[in-house]
C-alpha cells in the first residue's frame, strides 16, 4: 500500500491539530490545569506550533442562542493556548485547493486564511473573547450559525445515501450480521478509497484531471487522503460496525470530516473523542498520529 509523502525526519516538536472539544473541555474543567500548564510553554514558544481553525470557529458558536458565556469561555481558552493568528482556512477550501493543485502540479497551497480574512475573523473572535456583546455581532453570528446547520442536515444525508449504497454493494440483505463484521478495514480502505478521492475531485470538475494524472497520486494529498480516510472510516463503521452494530449517521458525523481535513496540517490530532480517535487512527496515512490527551503530544518523537 502506497503512503503519502512523508514531512520528513522530525527534528523538532510536532505540528499539532487540535479538536474542537479539546478547547470545551479546557473550558469546563474536564482537562486538569497541570495538563494544560505542562503543554503550554511548547505551544507558546512554538516549538509544538497549533493553529485555531475556522471549522473550530464554527463549532463554537453552535451554542450562541442558548449558551453564550460557553462561547466566550471556548474562545478564551483558544486565544490563551494558540492565538487567533493563523487560522486554519475552512476544510473545503483546504480540500479544494489541495486537489486542485495536485491537477496543475503546483506546490501545496497554504492552510492559513488570507491576511484580509484573517485580520476580520481575529477581530471578531477577540470581541467576542472580551466579551463583548453588540447587534452587528449577533447580525454575524447568527450567519454563521446558520450556515454550519445546513451543511449539518446536508451531509447527513449525503452520508445516509452512502451507508445504503455500500449495504447494497456489499449486499448486505444476502449476508448475516457475523460475515458483514468479519469485514477487515484495510480491504475496505482499498476498495473504496479510490472512489472517494474520485468523488471529491468531481464537483470541481477535475475528476477526469485526476484520472488522467492518476487517482493513487490524489490519495497522496495529505488533505485528500485524510478527507478520504475520514468517509471510508466512517462509512465502515457505519455499515460493519466497530465491534458493535452498525450505526445510522449523526449530526456531529461531519466535524469529523471537517477536522480530519484540517488536520492534515499536523503530524499530531488531539482529540477527547474516542470513537473520532479510534476512527482516524486507522487511516493509512505516514507521519500522523491520533491521541486523546494533551500530554501525549509531549511524547509526541
Amino acid at each position: 500500500m502506497t503512503l503519502p509523502q512523508t514531512f520528513g525526519k522530525l527534528d523538532r516538536m510536532p505540528r499539532a491539530y487540535f479538536d474542537a472539544n479539546i478547547y470545551d473541555h479546557i473550558a469546563g474543567g474536564y482537562i486538569s490545569a497541570d495538563e494544560v500548564d505542562a503543554v503550554r510553554p511548547s505551544l507558546a514558544s512554538r516549538q509544538i506550533e497549533a493553529h485555531l481553525s475556522a471549522a473550530d470557529v464554527d463549532e463554537f458558536f453552535g451554542d450562541w442562542e442558548k449558551d453564550r458565556p460557553a462561547v466566550v469561555r471556548r474562545l478564551q481558552v483558544a486565544r490563551d493556548l494558540v492565538g487567533f493568528e493563523g487560522i486554519l482556512k475552512q476544510p473545503s477550501d483546504v480540500l479544494r485547493e489541495g486537489i486542485e493543485a495536485y491537477v496543475a502540479g503546483g506546490p501545496a497551497p497554504s492552510l492559513t486564511l488570507p491576511p484580509d480574512q484573517q485580520e476580520i475573523i481575529a477581530s471578531l473572535l477577540h470581541r467576542v473573547a472580551a466579551g463583548e456583546s453588540s447587534r452587528d455581532l449577533d447580525t454575524v453570528i447568527a450567519q454563521i450559525v446558520g450556515g454550519v446547520r445546513a451543511i449539518k442536515k446536508k451531509t447527513k444525508f449525503d452520508l445516509a445515501e452512502a451507508r445504503q449504497q455500500t449495504l447494497d454493494e456489499m449486499k448486505c440483505d444476502t449476508i448475516s450480521l457475523e460475515e458483514r463484521r468479519a469485514v477487515k478495514f484495510e480491504a475496505f480502505w482499498e476498495g473504496s478509497a479510490p472512489h472517494w478521492a474520485e468523488a471529491f475531485a468531481t464537483p470541481l470538475g477535475l475528476a477526469q484531471q485526476c484520472r488522467d494524472r492518476g487517482l493513487d497520486g490524489l490519495l497522496r494529498v495529505r488533505p485528500v487522503r485524510l478527507a478520504v480516510g475520514a468517509v471510508v472510516s466512517l462509512i465502515f463503521a457505519l455499515v460493519v460496525g466497530d465491534g458493535v452494530q452498525s450505526r445510522h449517521p449523526q449530526q456531529g458525523d461531519f466535524y469529523d470530516v471537517w477536522h480530519a481535513i484540517l488536520a492534515s496540517v499536523a503530524e499530531v490530532f488531539v482529540t477527547r473523542d474516542g470513537r473520532l480517535a479510534k476512527s482516524l487512527g486507522r487511516v493509512p496515512i505516514d507521519r500522523f498520529r491520533v491521541v486523546t490527551s494533551l500530554g501525549e503530544v509531549l511524547d509526541h518523537r
